[in-house]
């Protein structure tokens, strides 16, 4: 990855502030707003600047956006297989019609990196407050490449769409007012560092 970013900098202060959310928090593993904010911290942190503010919105896409110009999405995501997959929710198709609509909505560059602190649901429940901080290449998820199929419940009722490659697999679900959830494998990983705290 030819990045501008040094990811493994920003790895150390997001650890630091995950250290900071489990001193109050021992064992809430970090989400939502909070983690944002450690993505933000860690990125002036590192000298790199962030638009991010504490004000609940979400912007199409992106969460943060350096003083560079890059843009991010901060993710908390979920690993499986040993930290081989990561999966994610992202942005809903909820203004769009047809699969074909979606897809072209998806396919723009709404980000320059997803950047996430995974867990792995079996290891928090042992108590371990273990983090996969991943980060993926946004272009890599070419979701225009790959064939998308409708899924159906058992009644033959739409339930949404579904693709598959070698190096992802996504879906798109109607009952989820049209979010996308990606299952990016670890061929697709820019940056991968574990961090326990």
């Amino acid at each position: 990855m030819s990045s501008i970013i040094d990811f493994d900098l920003v790895c150390s202060f997001v650890e630091q502030g995950l250290i900071k959310h489990h001193s109050l928090y021992k064992h809430l593993r970090c989400k939502a707003e909070f983690l944002e904010s450690i993505y933000s911290d860690a990125l002036i942190d590192a000298g790199y600047g962030s638009d991010w503010k504490p004000n609940y919105g979400h912007k199409i896409g992106k969460d943060i956006t350096i003083d560079l110009g890059e843009r991010l999405s901060g993710k908390a995501g979920r690993v499986v297989y040993k930290g081989s997959k990561l999966e994610f929710s992202s942005s809903r198709c909820t203004s769009y019609e047809t699969i074909e609509e979606m897809v072209e909505f998806l396919s723009q560059p709404h980000q320059d990196y997803i950047m996430c602190c995974a867990g792995n649901i079996p290891e928090w429940e042992r108590g371990l407050r273990k983090y996969y901080f991943i980060v993926i290449e946004a272009s890599k998820l070419k979701y225009s490449d790959v064939d998308w199929v409708p899924t159906y419940s058992k009644n033959n009722k739409l339930t949404g769409w579904k693709c598959s490659s070698p190096d992802f697999s996504a879906k798109i679900k109607k009952s989820m007012s049209n979010q996308l959830w990606v299952t990016a494998h670890s061929s697709l990983y820019d940056f991968y560092k574990e961090i326990v705290i």
